[in-house]
C-alpha cells in the first residue's frame, strides 16, 4: 500500500510551503518523493494502480522493486536501503534549491516543474536499480559488477574450458548455494 507524508511550512508561500511526500507502493521498497501544491499536474508515472501493469509509473517500478526484493531479501535490500538514503538526501536538496528559486523571484511553476523532473528521474533509476539487482541474483548466482559505476549490468568476459567451466576470472560469478540454516530445516 502507498504511504503519504505531509509538510506544512507556513513561513513560505502555499505554492512551496505545502508539500506532499508521496511512496507509491509499500515503504521498506518506495522512495518518498515531493511533489508541491503548487504544482499544476502531475505526470503519469504517479497514476499507477494494482489493477493494471504500467511500467511507466513510479508504482509499478517500486512494486517489482519490492516483489523481487523478497526472493534474496538479505542480500538485496542493503542495495536498496543505499538508493533510498541517497535518493532522498538528493530530494531534500532538490527541495532547499527549489525554495531558493522561489525566494529569490523565480517563476513558481518553473521552479516546481523541478519536482516533476525529480520524479522522472527517480522512476528511471528504480528501474536502473531493478535491472542491476536482476542482473547481480540471477539464477541464484552473485555476478560481480563494475565498481565504480552506480548500478552495473554487465561482467568483463571470461574464459572457459571445453566443458563450459571458467578458467580465467572466476571470481566474477559466486555461486553461493543455499544457507545451512535452510538445508539443515
Amino acid at each position: 500500500s502507498d504511504s503519504y507524508i505531509t509538510q506544512s511550512r507556513g513561513w513560505l508561500p502555499d505554492a512551496n510551503g505545502a508539500v506532499l511526500w508521496y511512496a507509491p507502493y509499500a515503504a521498506p521498497y518506495s522512495i518518498f518523493t515531493p511533489f508541491a501544491a503548487g504544482m499544476k499536474f502531475l505526470m503519469h508515472a504517479t497514476l499507477g494502480n494494482h489493477m493494471r501493469l504500467d511500467k511507466k509509473t513510479l508504482f509499478w517500478a517500486f512494486r517489482y522493486l519490492g516483489n523481487y526484493v523478497q526472493l534474496k531479501y538479505e542480500e538485496m535490500i542493503r542495495e536498496v536501503a543505499a538508493f533510498q538514503k541517497r535518493t532522498m538526501e538528493a530530494n531534500l536538496e532538490l527541495q532547499t534549491y527549489i525554495d531558493g528559486l522561489i525566494d529569490e523571484g523565480e517563476d513558481i511553476e518553473k521552479a516546481l516543474e523541478l519536482y516533476s523532473t525529480n520524479a522522472n528521474t527517480i522512476w528511471a533509476e528504480t528501474w536502473d536499480l531493478c535491472d542491476h539487482l536482476m542482473f547481480k541474483h540471477a539464477d541464484g548466482q552473485l555476478h560481480s559488477t563494475p565498481a565504480n559505476s552506480q548500478h552495473g549490468t554487465s561482467t568483463p568476459p571470461r574464459q572457459f574450458s571445453d566443458k563450459g567451466v571458467t578458467t580465467k576470472d572466476a571470481e566474477i560469478v559466486d555461486q553461493p548455494g543455499y544457507r545451512s540454516v535452510w538445508l539443515e530445516s
